[in-house]
């Protein structure tokens, strides 16, 4: 099952990259040619969205036993949140999409849920990034790579689009489980839980 749920969150990742190397997340008003381009765009994303927590579910399916307290709650407090990317998403271009931008509205509500919630994907990974640091539970550099989602994803959030970073990092995070990186990782005994 951790195999799978790999794949299907790597494959989200992968699909959500493709998409966005594709089309390109081109911004077009309700109406227009661009906006029906827009919104299968921002429709397809909020699916890729739901496959790629997958690998967040198979992180910590794999290695929920071997980390901390601390690390497995950020862990959901990230799962929970990269779910409400996927709904505000989700509901924005399939439930409101027929809403002006520029009002509020319920397609303004959907957006905030989105944002909001990818801040608190950024939080629960930094904390799961700075733990898993501490207790050398993965490579230095994967953990560090965790810990620097927030920072990316407000970059690309206001650079090239706000679905790289999750594309990214379920495509990191989804590979962390695979057979090949999974068996190099330190040994449930050797990983002391911390209280805060």
């Amino acid at each position: 099952m951790v195999k799978i749920l790999s794949a299907i969150g790597i494959a989200g990742g992968v699909a959500a990259f493709a998409a966005l190397f594709i089309t390109g997340d081109v911004f077009g008003l309700p109406g227009s040619e661009k906006y029906r381009i827009y919104a299968t765009f921002n429709r397809a994303m909020g699916f890729f969205l739901l496959l790629q927590v997958c690998s967040l579910i198979s992180f910590s399916m794999q290695y929920r036993s071997r980390i901390g307290r601390i690390a497995n709650l950020s862990l959901y407090v990230a799962v929970v949140g990269w779910l409400g990317m996927a709904a505000g998403t989700a509901a924005e271009f399939w439930l409101y999409s027929d809403l002006s931008y520029g009002e509020q509205n319920m397609r303004q509500v959907a957006f905030g849920v989105f944002s909001l919630s990818g801040l608190l994907v950024g939080v629960g990974l930094l904390v799961l990034g700075v733990d898993l640091f501490r207790s050398r539970f993965l490579p230095r550099g994967i953990s560090i790579a965790i810990m620097a989602y927030l920072a990316f994803d407000i970059l690309f959030f206001l650079t090239v689009g706000i679905f790289l970073a999750p594309a990214l990092w379920a495509i990191l995070i989804g590979a962390t489980t695979l057979p090949v990186y999974a068996g190099r990782f330190k040994a449930a005994d050797t990983v002391v839980d911390r209280e805060v």
